[in-house]
């Protein structure tokens, strides 16, 4: 399955230690979406939400990756899936990466 990732997920061994499947596809832009960080981790580090603003000027850049749709559920406890961040099919538009 295909994942949109932004802000500190965009590391590669970052969220390989949460979804060990995960493998660079494209680089991507998310069209009339900011990163709004007005969220406060467990570890009292910032968190951010890609909102949609609907403001032409608004970009949010990522990565995504393809994980093993198995491991889906383990990246989504580590994201906070109903508990602060709610999931959202998006268009983007994504140049693919050349392994």
């Amino acid at each position: 399955m295909l994942y949109f990732s932004y802000g500190s997920n965009m590391s590669t061994p970052r969220l390989r230690k949460r979804v060990p499947s995960a493998c660079v596809v494209a680089v991507a832009r998310l069209l009339k979406h900011r990163l709004k960080f007005h969220k406060k981790s467990k570890d009292d580090s910032g968190k951010c939400d890609a909102e949609c603003t609907n403001d032409e000027k608004d970009v949010v850049y990522g990565v995504v990756f393809g994980i093993a749709a198995s491991e889906k559920p383990e990246l989504d406890k580590h994201e906070g899936l109903n508990d602060g961040y709610e999931e959202k099919s998006v268009s983007i538009y994504a140049k693919e990466v050349k392994n």
